[in-house]
């Protein structure tokens, strides 16, 4: 499986992205799929973009997005996530 991650800061939320693609995920019957978290703005957070990018650098395995999640929910930040799916044709 071969994958990259992305983070960006828009005016309203933090956008952390993974695309995967490969053996993996065609044997899922996906030929992409993209895992995507949200991080609204309008809420008080404790951390800023380069916080999210350098916990995000950190993480072991790297790409782990269960343990980028679990840490939100450790400070109590909300978040909505979205899969995006491309299958097999």
């Amino acid at each position: 499986m071969t994958w990259s991650e992305t983070l960006y800061e828009e005016k309203d939320k933090f956008t952390y992205c993974q695309h995967s693609y490969g053996e993996i995920v065609e044997k899922e019957g996906f030929e992409d799929i993209e895992y995507i978290c949200e991080i609204s703005k309008d809420q008080e957070l404790p951390y800023t973009f380069q916080h999210f990018e350098m916990f995000l650098k950190n993480i072991e395995p790297r790409g782990n997005m269960d343990k980028f999640e679990n840490f939100l929910k450790e400070k109590n930040i909300q978040y909505k996530t979205h899969i995006w799916q491309k299958p097999l044709i």
